[in-house]
């Protein structure tokens, strides 16, 4: 009697469940035991887990002249299968989703590559005029960055230039080359200056030499 009353539904199919309890009844009834059907209804019903609570509640609002064993072990049947074949819908549908969800992945990935190549294809360059990038990427471009050479944006020339023509002139002390576009100019005498604070910078020339600069200053 323990045994049946201690009985719960945890795994296996509710066939199973039903079928185990039967069978202890069948026996206890072999041995003298009488154990009427509205009884093992209530034990059928009280072996269900706390998910099954909605059924039982529906279950337990009928006429007891309704509440046969079979009439129960149907609906007990019945609500096994919908959850059995709902988890397989559900199941089925997770995997369609994945899938799709998947494929829409490594479509998107292929379109953007295309994409990505197209507009490489047919972008030109600002700075070198060449097509297949962009200035951003440009080796030219990256190039002059790491000598650190001014750049003008819109000639692409290397600044400085009124320098460059330093050695073709005269040495005329006292000439100055007055370059419109720079707010900076340069001079080895000291007197030009009517104030001077000392700061170490570089300074590199049209050739690509490197000199430091003493200080900075008015004059």
């Amino acid at each position: 009697m323990r045994e049946l009353y201690g009985m719960r539904f945890t795994h296996g199919t509710i066939q199973s469940h039903i079928n185990g309890i039967l069978e202890i009844v069948a026996q206890l009834r072999g041995i003298g035991k009488n154990i009427e059907d509205e009884d093992l209804v209530a034990i059928m019903l009280c072996s269900l887990p706390d998910s099954y609570s909605a059924l039982v509640t529906a279950l337990e609002g009928r006429d007891e002249a309704d509440l046969t064993v079979e009439y129960v072990s149907g609906k007990l049947l019945d609500e096994y299968q919908r959850r059995t074949e709902s988890c397989h819908d559900q199941s089925s549908n997770e995997v369609a989703l994945n899938t799709t969800a998947s494929n829409a992945r490594i479509q998107f990935r292929a379109s953007k590559a295309t994409l990505t190549r197209s507009d490489n294809e047919s972008r030109r360059c600002y700075y070198c005029g060449k097509t297949g990038h962009i200035k951003a990427n440009c080796r030219k471009f990256k190039h002059q960055l790491e000598m650190k050479l001014p750049i003008d944006e819109k000639t692409n020339a290397i600044q400085y230039r009124c320098f460059a023509t330093r050695e073709k002139a005269g040495k005329g002390i006292g000439d100055w080359y007055v370059d419109s576009g720079t707010r900076i100019h340069m001079t080895c005498d000291r007197n030009f200056f009517e104030s001077l604070q000392q700061r170490k910078s570089t300074v590199y020339l049209a050739d690509n030499t490197a000199i430091q600069a003493e200080g900075i200053g008015h004059g």
